[in-house]
């Protein structure tokens, strides 16, 4: 007797099989997906680091400062508006990654704004204002292809570490109840920051010699001043 279709048994078992390949592939898809954001955050990060070297070129290598954290009052612009001239595009300080978009206005310009996606190395944009003021010079980081820039971070500063030596501002809650806590030390080892983190359990970093590289959450150590840790954040770090 000829047949004119499947069996519930024949049905039940291709169901079976693209319900595996959907369990294998998905994941696939996402990292793939997420590698994708990655790239796009990395070409954010080397415009504007690149945008932090020609204005340094432009005023007789110091880089921008930020004195003040400037949250709504303060005396001077925050670093993101300082270089638009340079980028013209504020939607460059937004990660395609991050989960939640704060924006901030600038001091003087209320019009101005922009999403609050990367942060900067706070010893350089500090200078002055509670760290060394010869910070803001080029020649006194002496290893600028190992001293951060900006990273990944919804702070607008970066600084400081965990107990883990992480520097933990590159991961960390994306979540509407942090409030004013949103760069407070959050402490514990990887394993419970790596799910924090933008792009598949890691984060991207430009370096002061124009450089983007990406570093798993692990790698993302603070160099201290008897050599161990692997980024340099503030003058104690150098060799």
């Amino acid at each position: 007797m000829r047949r004119n279709g499947f069996t519930l048994i024949e049905l039940l078992v291709v169901i079976a099989i693209i319900a595996i390949l959907a369990a294998i592939l998905f994941p696939v898809f996402a990292k793939a997906r997420e590698k994708a954001r990655q790239s796009a955050c990395s070409s954010n990060l080397k415009q504007t680091a690149l945008a932090v070297l020609q204005y340094a070129s432009d005023y007789d290598q110091l880089y921008p400062t930020w004195p003040t954290r400037c949250w709504g009052q303060g005396d001077s612009p925050p670093i993101h508006q300082i270089i638009n001239p340079y980028t013209k595009n504020a939607q460059l300080f937004e990660c395609p990654s991050q989960l939640r978009v704060a924006y901030f206005s600038g001091c003087f310009n209320a019009a101005w704004y922009a999403p609050l996606g990367y942060g900067f190395n706070e010893f350089i944009a500090h200078a002055g204002r509670g760290t060394n003021a010869a910070c803001a010079k080029e020649v006194y980081w002496t290893t600028p292809a190992q001293t951060l820039m900006w990273a990944d971070s919804k702070c607008g500063m970066i600084w400081g570490t965990n107990n883990a030596n992480i520097i933990h501002r590159i991961a960390w809650p994306e979540v509407d109840n942090q409030g004013g806590a949103w760069c407070n030390t959050m402490n514990g080892p990887v394993s419970a920051l790596d799910k924090y983190t933008r792009h598949n359990s890691g984060g991207n970093v430009s370096y002061l010699d124009g450089h983007v590289k990406y570093s798993p959450l692990g790698a993302l150590t603070q160099r201290q001043a008897n050599g161990t840790g692997n980024i340099i954040l503030d003058p104690a770090g150098q060799p």
